[in-house]
């Protein structure tokens, strides 16, 4: 059993043309949209396919041009898709800026009547194929990405077709790239925007003023645009904290980097809130999309009946098989009811049984439906095993010998650095230093001022016990493992 191998350009896709699967639903009531894997395309040019429209991606001083080309879609599908990704080239320029830690700029442009010819580029470029499936049929059209956009996600040197889709993947793994980088989010956003980000933001306390302090001083050419989008109030009291840093106790390099983090991490923490704002669903789709191919990657380590037999001899069948739903136990032994009904049998209840095979009987899963289920499955399975051990606050010390710098950052995303920095607190140095030492310079700051005892009263946090930040802290580590993201050793 192998992965699906679409998920690299779901994820280039969310980027460049965010919402299309809504759009084509909505477009075409009962439609669904189908994505190709990336695969390389050396020559731009295609007969008997024009270019139909054409986004610029600015990238000072380089220009992309990404070219979106209508195969056989109806016309006026394909004109009012040229519409809703002209509208979504703001939001797509706020992604990208994020994500990339640049000022990235999406335009629509108008596309040339006839096919593009090559620009003598020896470097190919990558195609998606994008095909809306409906009952009428299959119709779509193609997206060439020129090779160097596609090297802000898979780095320099030549692109090796074999390792393509995992490159763009491995860049979405690293924990650090969802935060939204200060500079390019600022900049990116419209005045409206900027206004309804800070606001709620305030509202839910995960800033104070400090930090609008800080982003002005650490962004002085967006000083003004930042001010004007804050009450007067708001920018009374930043001027009030800047005379008073300006002073005696002037901020430092250091500051600022760890100011601009704690911002960047509040608004990743309000994306996860279920808050409205634009770039939030991207953000919560490319967790979602980790965490099912972290979970995907660890189910298909062994045959679905490899897992139930581990499962029964561990003694949690029955407590996985009473926490998945039936749907996803049924289309995990439709392939064989009967072989599965032996075993489930020893542990459940006739009556439950039968019902499983019942349902197993009357559905059809498809291959990925299968896979799903099998993940959902496997990831319950360690959710239980994990509950049974009991672990606490205090196991913290017992997680952190097991887990690298690579997997503490994927904790520190989950928790937060005043959540972290408190949970350490009182530990062995051994346990923690390492660890702390190998995480960028703005939470690593943050952290090591914690535990020094001299964290800026300024930074809005919420005060937590020891204990309740340690539980924090382990329940993170759990889900994490829960969902196969992080590996602790054994």
């Amino acid at each position: 059993m192998t992965l699906p191998g679409t998920a690299a350009s779901r994820l280039i896709i969310a980027l460049l043309l965010p919402d299309t699967d809504d759009f084509f639903r909505r477009a075409r009531p009962g439609c669904t949209m189908a994505l190709s894997p990336l695969r390389l395309q050396s020559d731009r040019a295609e007969p008997g396919a024009a270019a139909s429209m054409h986004l610029s991606v600015t990238d000072a001083p380089a220009v992309h041009r990404i070219e979106i080309r209508n195969l056989d879609l109806p016309g006026e599908l394909f004109e009012s898709l040229s519409r809703h990704t002209a509208d979504a080239c703001g939001l797509s320029s706020v992604l990208l800026s994020m994500l990339l830690k640049r000022r990235m700029t999406v335009a629509a442009d108008p596309a040339p009547r006839g096919p593009t010819a090559h620009t003598g580029d020896t470097d190919p470029s990558v195609r998606i194929d994008l095909s809306v499936v409906s009952t009428d049929g299959d119709a779509g059209c193609s997206i060439t990405l020129p090779a160097p956009f596609m090297r802000h996600f898979i780095g320099p040197g030549a692109i090796d077709p074999d390792t393509l889709n995992d490159a763009v993947l491995a860049f979405f793994d690293e924990p650090m790239r969802l935060l939204p980088h200060l500079p390019g989010l600022v900049a990116s956003l419209s005045d409206s925007a900027l206004q309804s980000l800070l606001y709620r933001l305030m509202n839910r306390r995960l800033i104070g003023p400090y930090q609008l302090m800080v982003m002005t001083m650490a962004l002085p050419d967006e000083a003004g645009r930042i001010r004007r989008n804050l009450s007067p109030r708001l920018v009374d009291e930043v001027r009030a904290l800047m005379r008073r840093y300006r002073g005696l106790e002037r901020l430092t390099r250091r500051d600022l980097m760890a100011g601009a983090y704690s911002i960047e991490e509040a608004v990743l923490f309000l994306s996860r809130g279920g808050d409205d704002v634009g770039f939030a669903p991207f953000l919560r789709a490319v967790q979602a999309e980790r965490a099912l191919l972290a979970s995907l990657r660890i189910a298909v380590t062994r045959d679905v009946r490899d897992w139930f037999l581990e499962i029964a001899a561990d003694g949690l069948l029955y407590a996985v098989l009473s926490a998945c739903d039936e749907d996803t136990v049924a289309r995990c032994i439709a392939d064989d009811p009967a072989w599965y009904g032996g075993l489930i049998g020893q542990h459940v209840s006739r009556r439950s049984t039968e019902s499983l095979l019942s349902r197993a009987g009357s559905i059809a899963p498809s291959p990925l439906e299968r896979l799903s289920a099998h993940a959902s499955l496997v990831t319950e399975y360690r959710r239980q095993r994990l509950r049974r051990r009991g672990l606490g606050a205090e196991s913290l010390p017992y997680l952190l010998r097991r887990i690298g710098p690579g997997d503490f950052r994927h904790v520190l995303v989950s928790a937060g650095w005043f959540v972290l920095s408190t949970a350490l607190k009182g530990l062995r140095a051994r346990y923690a230093t390492d660890l702390v030492e190998g995480l960028p310079s703005g939470p690593r700051f943050l952290i090591e001022d914690v535990l020094r005892g001299v964290a800026n009263p300024d930074i809005l946090h919420d005060e937590l016990q020891i204990d309740a930040a340690r539980a924090l802290c382990v329940a993170s580590i759990a889900r994490l493992v829960e969902e196969g993201i992080i590996h602790p050793a054994d």
